[in-house]
């Protein structure tokens, strides 16, 4: 079985993770909602055929792309350059067009099959598809990010964990020029601001991607009401580098509340071969990184946000109710918990500079009890 990573072990407490993976498999109160392209029916997330698991909450998604339909992506990568630029598409969203997204990060979290096994694999998820890339640029899927947060907070049941390993720079100071050319706003509308105000107080802990793209922390990781990840990859002689290439914005970025592995994930993978028949691959290399290994804050973001889930059904007994009062503490003692859990790794800058943060470490968070 090869896993989707190398999971961030204190193998001093490595009986934590086992019995934590067994009780959140088996739990219906502890999901996951998944904002992202949406997902294809992979074998490794628990398709039959297109048998959907009972774990994957297909039901509860919503597809905000194709409204009406279920939150399923196209197969293909990409649908074509120049069809996108016939369509009313702006052109960033065309350079940035990556449906089988959804399925690449939902793998990290839930996968369970002999090819490859996730973080947290059989865990409960809801997934909603809100655009075709990972980086927004026109209003509508801007808006649309604000528009899935409250379909997931108004559900009966609603998650406990949002995972998001997409985002918009918020403020790409002289790039912003460049961004503008092909049709990006910065940050998101007051609306969707709202709706991450609002799953802090209902006391719903959504992680973010921080980005790597540029050298600034991208929204939402920038919100204060969510926990940005930022990522790390392993160098020669397991010398751990930082990522992106020069850091972010600041030497110790406040917006980022730990950092995972970047680089070298495994990966559930869906296209069409030339025939236009379906393919479902369990790795991919990426030529743009510089291993040319899978690589990505959107890779490190839901290993996080696998542990916060594993955590919260670990300590749901102490933990507040969702929208009880006082249920932010929740999302304010996870950020404590991965504060003091975490390894404090010396990464290094590829510009010279290094320094020490905060790294996941799944055994030392799960044995972290809320307040403490």
């Amino acid at each position: 079985m090869t896993f989707v990573t190398e999971l961030p072990y204190d193998e001093t407490l490595s009986h934590l993770y086992d019995p934590a993976v067994v009780r959140l498999r088996n739990s219906t109160r502890t999901r996951i909602g998944q904002i992202d392209t949406g997902i294809t029916r992979h074998p490794a997330l628990g398709f039959s055929g297109n048998a959907p698991p009972e774990n994957l909450r297909i039901d509860e998604g919503i597809n905000l792309v194709e409204p009406g339909e279920p939150p399923f992506s196209p197969l293909d990568a990409r649908e074509g350059f120049a069809n996108c630029l016939a369509s009313d598409k702006k052109l960033g969203d065309c350079l940035n067009d990556f449906p089988d997204h959804g399925t690449k990060t939902l793998s990290v979290i839930l996968s369970d099959s002999d090819e490859l096994r996730g973080v947290a694999p059989g865990a409960q998820v809801i997934p909603c598809r809100i655009a075709n890339g990972p980086l927004f640029n026109s209003d509508e899927a801007r808006a649309n990010m604000g528009r899935a947060m409250k379909h997931l907070l108004d559900l009966d049941t609603p998650p406990r964990v949002i995972t998001i390993s997409m985002g918009n720079p918020a403020h790409a100071g002289l790039l912003q020029i460049l961004f503008s050319v092909v049709g990006s706003k910065p940050g998101f509308p007051q609306e969707t601001k709202d709706q991450f105000q609002r799953a802090y107080d209902m006391g719903v802990i959504v992680v973010c991607a921080a980005g790597q793209i540029i050298e600034q922390v991208i929204a939402p990781a920038r919100y204060r009401t969510t926990i940005g990840v930022g990522g790390f990859r392993k160098g020669p002689k397991h010398v751990r580098a930082h990522y992106p290439q020069e850091g972010y914005d600041l030497p110790q970025p406040p917006f980022v509340d730990v950092w995972a592995l970047a680089d070298s994930i495994n990966r559930a993978v869906s296209f069409e071969d030339e025939n236009g028949n379906p393919v479902y691959a369990h790795s991919e290399g990426d030529p743009g990184s510089e291993t040319g290994d899978v690589s990505g804050t959107s890779y490190a973001t839901p290993q996080v946000a696998a542990a916060a889930a594993l955590w919260v059904e670990t300590w749901w007994d102490e933990l507040p109710a969702i929208g009880s009062e006082g249920a932010h503490k929740c999302v304010d003692w996870f950020r404590l918990a991965l504060k003091n859990s975490s390894s404090r790794d010396r990464l290094t800058f590829p510009s010279g500079g290094e320094g020490e943060f905060p790294c996941l470490n799944i055994n030392r968070l799960l044995g972290r009890r809320p307040g403490s």
